[in-house]
């Protein structure tokens, strides 16, 4: 990153770039005592787990310092590798790395449905953190722009943020949209009206 903003400095002197750091996706092979494992995940995922590398236990706080976000946030993602036995809560807020694996058959179905639970809400909070990221965006386009329609401010959010990436621009939906900016609705930062959103 330090390489590229220099090298964009060069073309564009008076321009700056805004690194979105949690987005994008990481492709990771874990080798442990007893088995492998292939995984593509969020970028915070992969930076937990690669801690985990340098030692094979963390106190929560302690983690969430290196990795400078908030603890009770940390929890919640740390719960996406211990539900894949992985990483084990081995007592308050100490966490360890399982080299081998043990046996969940005990668990049974409701333990499985449980797990699908906790990835649709860390699915859920990626999202509302992704936009969080694009929120100056849509901020400086309603102050520059004025009041404007959800389908207006998605086309304008993708051709801004990622230019150079898929047709849809972010890899986020306009329902994703819709409910981020309910959201900032719901948070007194945006008024809507008629259809159109506007700054508070």
């Amino acid at each position: 990153m330090v390489k590229y903003n220099e090298g964009f400095q060069v073309f564009k002197p008076r321009r700056k770039l805004q690194w979105l750091k949690s987005l994008g996706k990481v492709q990771i092979e874990l080798e442990l005592q007893d088995r492998t494992l292939e995984f593509e995940v969020s970028p915070i995922y992969a930076t937990i787990i690669q801690y985990f590398q340098q030692q094979d236990k963390w106190n929560l706080n302690d983690l969430a310092e290196k990795i400078k976000i908030e603890p009770s946030m940390l929890k919640s993602k740390m719960s996406f590798w211990s539900d894949r036995g992985i990483l084990k809560e081995s007592s308050n807020d100490e966490w360890m790395l399982l080299e081998t694996a043990e046996d969940n058959s005990n668990k049974g179905f409701v333990s499985n449905e449980e797990s699908g639970n906790n990835i649709v809400q860390s699915l859920a909070e990626q999202k509302a953190e992704e936009f969080k990221m694009y929120w100056v965006y849509i901020e400086n386009m309603l102050k520059n722009l004025g009041g404007m329609t959800l389908e207006k401010i998605y086309g304008v959010l993708c051709s801004v943020a990622e230019p150079s990436s898929s047709s849809n621009g972010i890899d986020n939906s306009l329902e994703d949209l819709k409910m981020f900016l309910n959201q900032m609705v719901e948070e007194d930062k945006l008024e809507f009206q008629g259809g159109i959103y506007k700054l508070k």
